[in-house]
This record gives C-alpha cells, sequence and structure tokens, in this order.
C-alpha cells in the first residue's frame, strides 16, 4: 500500500510539469478517450 502511494505521488510530480497533451487518431479513439474521463469524474 505504501509503495502504491509513492508510486502515486511521483505520478503526480511528473504530471505538474506538464502544460498540455496532443492525442493524435481516428474517432473512435477520442470517443474512448471521452468515456474514460467522463466516468472518472
Amino acid at each position: 500500500m505504501l509503495w502504491k502511494l509513492k508510486e502515486m505521488e511521483y505520478v503526480e510530480k511528473i504530471a505538474d510539469k506538464i502544460s498540455n497533451i496532443s492525442v493524435n487518431g481516428n474517432g473512435v479513439l477520442i470517443d474512448q478517450l471521452k468515456q474514460i474521463l467522463v466516468s472518472q469524474k
């Protein structure tokens, strides 16, 4: 459990340094990403 929390801290530090993300793909890929992101909110 502690290892997973430490891993999440590292991911958070990396994510803070990302200003934007570009995704190129067909419509199906974009729709799948929308479903994933919307369901987590």
